[in-house]
């Protein structure tokens, strides 16, 4: 991943000894000098933490979701597809949150705002889902934000810092995080990442919705046809050999030779016959 990423998960989590390619760091540099659009929030550099100030999160079927983060992330993806000119950013590109519930709502955002196409171009999942992946631009969601009829809860999954470790070091090239810092700085690790981008100045405080913009959909990449494969030769049949049938021809009987049932039927009267005809005086008293 790009040094200005792995820069504070390196010194949090594994004594500053986490190490970074090169080829990513070259990647990233052509990357963000691809983009020919600007805007005045969105700026695509490697790191960068979007304060939310003015969101809540809601409950919604035993899960969390964001509104004002969903619609940033939208924008969001707006410009980047504005810029992308060269279609470099087609399926790589993530959406992460440690909520399902936000990702059902981004992704519902995502199709009615572009299309059902750019979930080829954009996977949304959760943080667990991304385990062990990476992707060149990844845009992480956490939620969880203050308001007046939320203040007093706490941050939840975002507590778990292997968790946070997985989601904010899936990115190679760009890396956006988008949070309330007033409510994550309920965690020190969490105050810690955010100081620490005011620090280095990727740090962004939105205070409100960004104004709309024109839709720009994912430049998708076209499709190289399949080559067309000839069938393979189909070998003729070979004719088979023709069986002569042989007709029998019946045996006919002769108008004098009796039938077989007759003769049986002769052969059965004659025994009566003589059985009826043994005189009386053979038959013992």
């Amino acid at each position: 991943m790009h040094p200005e990423i792995s820069y504070f998960p390196s010194a949090q989590f594994y004594s500053s000894r986490l190490g970074n390619g090169r080829n990513t760091i070259v990647a990233g540099t052509e990357l963000r000098s691809s983009f020919q659009a600007q805007h005045q929030l969105f700026t695509v550099e490697p790191y960068r933490v979007f304060d939310i100030s003015y969101g809540s999160h809601s409950h919604v079927k035993n899960s969390l979701m964001n509104q004002a983060e969903v619609d940033f992330i939208v924008n969001l993806c707006n410009f980047l597809f504005e810029g992308d000119k060269n279609a470099l950013l087609s399926g790589n590109i993530g959406i992460v949150s440690p909520y399902r519930q936000q990702i059902a709502a981004i992704k519902s955002e995502m199709v009615n705002r572009f299309g059902y196409g750019v979930l080829d171009a954009v996977e949304i999942s959760t943080v667990d889902g991304f385990q062990g992946r990476e992707k060149d631009i990844i845009i992480m969601s956490c939620v969880r934000a203050s308001s007046s009829t939320n203040k007093s809860d706490g941050i939840g999954f975002l507590n778990d810092v292997r968790r946070m470790n997985v989601g904010i070091t899936r990115a190679r090239a760009c890396m956006f995080i988008v949070c309330d810092s007033d409510h994550l700085q309920k965690n020190e690790v969490w105050k810690n990442l955010i100081d620490n981008a005011k620090e280095r100045k990727c740090y962004t405080r939105v205070q409100s919705p960004p104004p709309a913009t024109r839709t720009f959909r994912p430049a998708l990449p076209q499709l190289k046809p399949a080559p067309v494969v000839a069938p393979p030769p189909v070998e003729p049949k070979r004719a088979e050999p023709r069986k002569e049938v042989v007709k029998i021809a019946p045996v006919k009987r002769k108008l004098d030779q009796p039938r077989l049932e007759d003769t049986k039927r002769q052969k059965t009267e004659q025994r009566k016959t003589q059985m009826i005809d043994i005189p009386s005086s053979k038959f013992k008293k």
